[in-house]
This record gives structure tokens, sequence and C-alpha cells, in this order.
């Protein structure tokens, strides 16, 4: 007995046969598209292809199955099935009265970005950047504690959790490092490096070059890469539900870059935009034509809001 699933076929073999052996049964309401066998005969007469595809063997197609996402650039079991736990780093925890010169001698030491501290039962994160801000921008004296530059809003995952998710929650809060926890015990960090290295695939370079785009015809043209990125993920044989996570994340990045780079400081402080339809609702796969809303605090005063909202995208 087998079981036929959506965007599954059968009876080709039949066809081809001259004779049925089966049986098929729906178990439940479903919609089935019928192909009339001189149809069918015609087309496997006039295109070679499209006969071999179902003359050939199981094991020959799950050949160029497998060649076919080898070329999305991992396999699907690399892509749907790592763990946090395969990916994460030994987090390095120091106590937050500890100063700037021992946090850079430690991080060196340690050839890693960042540390964690804890306070009050409260972790926070310092990066190599945060020290070299609060050193040469903020005067801070390398005696400074590192509670005071450290940033305790820390987004958490679970070891259990898939790398898949780690990249949305960290497309969706624009953050390059997760910390891991278990039952509230510390056990590792997970940096965006780490993920890219462990998949090596290029659909992850969209989400580079969204973040990296500083202008919004470089955001346009990242933009333009979703049709593949969405290519990559159907060949890697991706659950549906994973994709538009992922690709709801990005375009929610897209949407709000775009909007930071078409509409002045003092406009977006007193606006929001509202994006409806299948995008609204994280839904969307594909692009399609999409109506927005547009929402203005009551004393909002922008004469020329009309070619603002033109401006392409």
């Amino acid at each position: 007995m087998g079981i036929t699933r959506r965007g599954d076929l059968f009876g080709a073999i039949s066809i081809l046969n001259g004779k049925s052996r089966y049986r098929f049964k729906a178990e439940q309401e479903c919609l089935c598209y019928l192909m009339p066998k001189a149809l069918f005969q015609q087309l496997c007469s006039h295109y070679p292809d499209f006969s071999d595809f179902f003359r050939q063997s199981l094991t020959h197609k799950a050949r160029l199955l497998t060649e076919k996402r080898a070329d999305g650039g991992v396999t699907m079991a690399g892509f749907m099935l790592a763990k946090v736990s395969e990916c994460m780093r030994e987090p390095l925890l120091m106590a937050a009265s500890s100063d700037i010169a021992s946090a850079v001698k430690q991080l060196n030491d340690s050839h890693a970005d960042s540390l964690l501290v804890e306070t009050q039962g409260t972790l926070g994160m310092v990066t190599k950047t945060d020290l070299l801000n609060a050193l040469v921008l903020e005067d801070s004296p390398v005696t400074a504690p590192l509670d005071k530059i450290a940033h305790f809003n820390l987004v958490t995952v679970a070891p259990d959790q898939y790398l898949f998710e780690v990249l949305v929650l960290m497309t969706r809060h624009k953050v390059t490092r997760v910390v891991v926890m278990e039952r509230n015990d510390l056990k590792g960090v997970v940096e965006l490096t780490d993920v890219l290295s462990y998949f090596s695939s290029r659909s992850y370079v969209v989400s580079l070059q969204v973040e990296q785009a500083s202008s919004l015809e470089a955001l346009s043209a990242a933009s333009q890469r979703t049709p593949e990125l969405v290519k990559a993920l159907m060949a890697q044989g991706v659950k549906l539900r994973f994709a538009m996570d992922l690709l709801a994340a990005l375009n929610g990045r897209i949407m709000s870059k775009a909007w930071e780079f078409t509409i002045g400081e003092r406009y977006r402080e007193q606006s929001c935009m509202m994006v409806m339809g299948s995008e609204g609702r994280g839904e969307q796969i594909l692009k399609t034509d999409q109506d927005n809303g547009l929402i203005l605090a009551d004393e909002t005063q922008w004469p020329d809001i009309a070619s603002h909202m033109q401006t392409p995208y």
C-alpha cells in the first residue's frame, strides 16, 4: 500500500504498460486533475524527456533529485534536521562588574567576538563592536564596568531547535547572535557566521545582502533574488511552513529598510505602514500585487505625501 500526497501523480505507468494493477481510494476530500489517455500518449510521443520521466527507474529519479537539491547548496537532511546543539559554541561568561580592559583581554585570548555578563540573574551581551564604540565614540575609560555597555534584551533559543528557526529569528529581530538556554541554564551562543558556515548555502546570501544594503538600489537588487531563494528552498525539499516563516521575516526586513530609505525620519515617527493580504499574514511565497495602507498621526503635516507614496520600490 502506498500513500499519494499533494503534488503526486498516479496512473501513468498503467497507461504505459497497458494495464492497471492498482486501486486508488480517496480517504478524504481531494482535488485531482485528470489528463486524457490520448493526450498523455501524444505528449510521450512528441516529447522524449516527458516520456523518460515516467520510464526511468526509481533509483535514477532519486539520483536526479539528490543532484537538484545539492545545486541548492545543501541537502534536505542538513538543511532541515540540523539542530542548535550541533552548531553552538561554548559561552564566554564574565561578571558584570568586570572592566573593559579585562573583557578585551578575555576576547583576544579566547579568539571570540562576544561575551556574556550576568548581573542579578540577568544575562547581557557585550561584543567587540560595543567595546570599540565605548572606548572610541563614548570616551569610556578602560576601567568602566561591562554592565554599562552590555545589551540585556537578548534573543534566546533552545538546544533542540532547528538552525533554520534560528536564522528566522535573527532575520526578524535584526541580530547576529542568539543565546542558547535550557530551563534557565546557559548552554551556549550561536552566531550568524556559525549558521552560515554550517549551511554554506547561497540561500542565506540574500539575507546578508538585505542587511548590508545601503541604498534603495542595493536593496532592490537583493529583493530581486528572493525568487532564487524560493527555488533553492523548494529544491531542497523544505517544508512550506518553514519557507513561509523565513520569507515573511525577510520580506519584513526588506519592507522596513525600503521605508527607511524612502521616507524621512521625521515622517517615519508620525506614520505606520500596514501591509495587507498574504504578505501581511506572513503567507506569501512569491511576490504578488499587494495593497498596503498608511496610518498617520492626527497632527501630521505632510504636504508632498502623494509623491512620496509613488516612489518606485
